[in-house]
């Protein structure tokens, strides 16, 4: 496909889940003007995978995914950027300290660098806070990751 954008500013993220991946992808890229950053073919268990496109609406790396992740709603994850690591591991200690129910321990993720973790929400979709997103240029190549 062609993935041609102009920027809009948008500094979070979300992850929606879509029975109709392309269309979706469509809807964002032909419709609302994103830009594809990468996509990645995820591994969740034996024998069972997801293919997840991340698109984006300004230099961070991505301001929605779409996968083909089953899910109990259509919002996988929204996503809270915030300043820096160390505001990311007090909020993790809060978190934790809450007793609120955690999806994703902190990590980073291979793709963007984002250094994040994941809490599950009342309602069930999860919201991740994080830091350090890497940002990119409207002439990057699409990347394609595994794993």
């Amino acid at each position: 496909m062609d993935w041609n954008c102009t920027q809009y500013p948008n500094p979070q993220s979300t992850k929606r889940c879509s029975r109709d991946l392309e269309g979706f992808e469509r809807f964002l890229t032909d419709g609302l003007g994103l830009q594809v950053t990468d996509y990645n073919n995820v591994d969740l268990a034996a024998g069972l995978s997801a293919r997840v496109g991340f698109c984006r609406a300004n230099r961070r790396h991505h301001s929605v995914a779409c996968g083909t992740i089953e899910t109990g709603s259509r919002l996988q994850h929204f996503f809270l950027e915030v300043p820096g690591r160390k505001t990311v591991d007090a909020a993790f200690e809060r978190v934790t300290r809450a007793g609120i129910s955690v999806a994703h321990r902190i990590g980073q993720h291979p793709n963007d660098e984002l250094y994040t973790f994941y809490v599950v929400s009342p309602s069930g979709f999860q919201a991740e806070l994080g830091a350090g997103g890497v940002l990119v240029e409207d002439d990057r190549p699409v990347g394609y990751w595994e794993g």
